[in-house]
C-alpha cells in the first residue's frame, strides 16, 4: 500500500512553509504522476512525501521527494520549475524511484552477505 502526501513543514522549527499556490499546485500535479506511477504497487509497504519546501534565491522553489519503507528510505530535491510538465514530472518521479530501488537492493545484497558469512561460520563451527 502506497501512502502519497505533501508535507509543508519546516522539520528544523516545526512551522508551517507557507508556499505559493501556484507552487502547491504543480507539486500536487506532480504527486498525481507519482500515485499513478506506483498504482501497480499498491500492495507493497512504500510511502511517499513531497517534503522540505525551500525558496532558494538562485534556483526559485525547491521540494524534495522522499520514498521509504519501514527498512529503508532515500529522498532527493528538485527544483519545483523542473516539475512544472508531466513529462518532467514523470522523469524525475522515476528517477527517485530507480534511485530509492538501486539503494535498497543495495542494502538488502549487503543483509544477504552478512547472512551468508553467519551461515557459513555456524556451518564451520558445528563441524569441530
Amino acid at each position: 500500500m502506497t501512502d502519497e502526501r505533501i508535507d509543508l513543514t519546516d522539520h528544523e522549527t516545526g512551522q508551517t512553509v507557507h508556499v505559493p499556490a501556484d507552487v502547491l499546485r504543480v507539486v500536487k500535479q506532480a504527486d498525481q504522476v507519482l500515485e499513478a506511477q506506483l498504482a501497480p504497487l499498491r500492495h507493497l509497504a512504500l510511502r511517499t512525501s513531497w517534503c522540505n519546501f525551500e525558496n532558494d534565491p538562485r534556483d526559485g522553489w525547491l521540494v524534495a521527494l522522499h520514498v521509504f519503507t519501514p527498512e529503508h528510505s532515500y529522498g532527493r530535491q528538485g527544483r519545483v520549475e523542473d516539475i512544472r510538465q508531466a513529462a518532467q514530472a514523470k522523469e524525475f518521479v522515476w528517477g527517485v524511484l530507480s534511485e530509492f530501488a538501486q539503494t535498497y537492493s543495495t542494502k538488502i545484497g549487503e543483509q544477504i552477505q552478512r547472512i551468508r558469512t553467519d551461515l557459513k561460520q555456524l556451518l564451520a563451527a558445528g563441524h569441530e
